[in-house]
């Protein structure tokens, strides 16, 4: 079973007992996380398939630990005119660890 969750502008796909970076969530480890911007949903015997805008569905996750993704490097250079400028960039990132997918409680 996995799901299709939209956080942070971007798409991940989720399965319970996998490990997900996203980018940064303001929450201690340890805290459980509720995702209900659910696209798509798929079953475990892969016969069923929902997609919606958004689904009914939420994705639980525990988060694990804040870390800092790769350096970026952001390179500029104008020729003939002897400008250059490097910067470099580190985003900061969450691993969240994904716990269950199951319909929202309704009422």
């Amino acid at each position: 079973m996995y799901a299709i969750v939209e956080y942070g502008g971007k798409q991940y796909i989720m399965r319970p007992g996998r490990l997900v970076r996203l980018e940064k969530i303001d929450q201690a480890p340890g805290t459980v996380v509720e995702f209900t911007n659910v696209h798509l949903v798929r079953t475990e015997d892969h016969t069923a398939v929902a997609v919606g805008q958004p689904l009914n569905y939420v994705v639980k996750a525990t988060v694990r630990r804040h870390e800092r993704a790769k350096k970026v490097i952001v390179f500029k250079k104008r020729r003939k005119e002897q400008y250059k400028k490097k910067q470099g960039h580190r985003q900061w990132m969450t691993v969240v660890y994904v716990e269950a997918i199951q319909p929202r409680a309704t009422g």
